[in-house]
C-alpha cells in the first residue's frame, strides 16, 4: 500500500511531461537521477507545467518545490514532507507521463486525468507500474495553479500488462 500510495502521489503526477526519460535517455544532474521531462502540444500548458514541477522536485529530491505544487495546509503539510523526504531518502525513479488530458476547465479549477508510468532506478524492491489518477487543480490567490485533490483511478504493475 505504501508503494502503491507513493506511486499515486508521483503520478500527482504529476506531472511532468507527456514523454520522459527511458534508461537509455537519461540525463545526470551528479546523482543518477533522471531530470529529462517534456511535454506535448496537446492539453494546457499550465496545468502540465505544475506537474512538470512536481516531477523535477520529485527527481530533485527538492521538497519545498514539491510542496509547491499542492495544497497543504496544517498538519497535512508535515505529513506530505515527512513522506516526501522518506520516500525520496529511499528511492531513485523514473516518471513517464504516457498521457495528459484536460476535463475541464474554468477560471479557477480544472481537472485532468494523468497516465503516469513509475519505475525504480535505486532503492529496496518497488513495484514498476502504470497509475490512471484525477487531478482537481484550482488557482492560489496569486493566480498559480496547484493540486487541491488527487484520486487513482487505476494502478497496474507493469508485470501485468498484456504483453510484458
Amino acid at each position: 500500500m505504501f508503494f502503491r500510495f507513493f506511486g499515486f502521489c508521483a503520478v500527482t503526477a504529476a506531472l511532468f511531461l507527456l514523454t520522459g526519460c527511458g534508461p537509455d535517455e537519461r540525463n545526470n544532474n551528479g546523482t543518477g537521477d533522471s531530470v529529462k521531462v517534456s511535454m506535448s502540444d496537446t492539453g494546457d500548458a499550465e496545468l502540465k507545467a505544475v506537474f512538470n514541477m512536481q516531477i523535477q522536485a520529485l527527481k530533485g529530491k527538492n521538497s519545498k518545490e514539491y510542496l509547491t505544487t499542492i495544497r497543504v495546509t496544517g498538519l497535512d503539510s508535515i505529513n506530505a514532507l515527512n513522506y516526501f523526504e522518506s520516500v525520496t531518502k529511499l528511492y531513485d525513479l523514473d516518471y513517464i507521463v504516457r498521457d495528459f488530458k484536460v476535463l475541464r476547465k474554468d477560471d479557477r479549477t480544472a481537472e485532468v486525468e494523468v497516465e503516469m508510468e513509475v519505475r525504480r532506478v535505486n532503492g529496496p524492491q518497488f513495484d514498476d507500474h502504470v497509475a490512471i489518477t484525477r487531478h482537481i487543480l484550482g488557482k492560489t490567490r496569486e493566480g498559480k495553479w496547484i493540486i487541491l485533490e488527487s484520486r487513482e483511478m487505476k494502478f497496474t504493475k507493469l508485470n501485468q500488462l498484456p504483453g510484458r
